[in-house]
């Protein structure tokens, strides 16, 4: 309404709210084998539980435009943590019948998920040419209360969280890491710093709510 009168200014009415869940959740994390356009990568989505929950029945992972991922059978996806219960039966707790998004399915008749961290590695193919580059450059991880879940926005999505993602050529942080001790290993760091033998692009670890690259520009 507006100031010192009952005239409404604006509203909207009918909207259902948002059921809360008691899921606990980090920030999940995107890491990747450095590709160029074209190129194939192997990426690694993680993420943390603070609280145990059995209400999960499926992970969603959706790719940003342009960026494709390459599984073909269930042994293509390496699970870290044998905590995660997969569905069980062969190689059903994979669904890669999209190339734009990746299904991970969990057990329903145990579906007790230990507050934990958990990453799921899997191969993808990034963008043939410059031009396919999405403008906003961002996964999404969905946990689902349900398997029928093939959308972020479905209704048995319980929370989406976007990650920030990468650009051809880019090193990821993980890569960064492991370089160094490798390097140190070696004995190849100068002044305490690992000296490569490229350019080497860093970025922010920060996740943004919306990235638009110059790619696209």
């Amino acid at each position: 309404r507006t100031k010192l009168t009952r005239a409404i200014a604006d509203a909207a009415f009918d909207i259902p709210g948002f059921t809360f869940a008691e899921l606990e959740i980090t920030q999940p994390t995107l890491a990747w084998s450095t590709a160029d356009l074209g190129g194939r990568s192997t990426v690694t989505v993680g993420f943390a539980l603070k609280n145990s929950t059995s209400l999960l029945r499926a992970l969603l992972i959706s790719l940003p435009s342009g960026f494709r991922q390459r599984v073909r059978e269930a042994g293509d996806v390496k699970s870290t943590n044998e905590k995660l219960p997969l569905l069980r039966g062969g190689q059903g707790w994979v669904d890669a019948t999209r190339p734009e998004r990746l299904r991970i399915l969990l057990e329903p008749a145990n579906p007790l998920i230990a507050a934990e961290s958990y990453r799921l590695a899997f191969p993808i193919d990034l963008p043939q040419v410059v031009e396919a580059m999405p403008r906003v450059n961002i996964w999404n991880l969905g946990f689902c209360s349900d398997r029928s879940c093939l959308l972020q926005s479905d209704e048995s999505v319980v929370v989406s969280v976007p990650i920030l993602g990468f650009l051809p050529g880019e090193v990821s942080a993980l890569e960064v890491l492991r370089r160094e001790a490798a390097a140190l290993q070696s004995g190849t760091l100068v002044n305490g710093a690992w000296k490569p033998s490229g350019f080497v692009w860093l970025f922010p670890a920060a996740v943004l709510p919306l990235v638009v690259n110059s790619w696209a520009a």
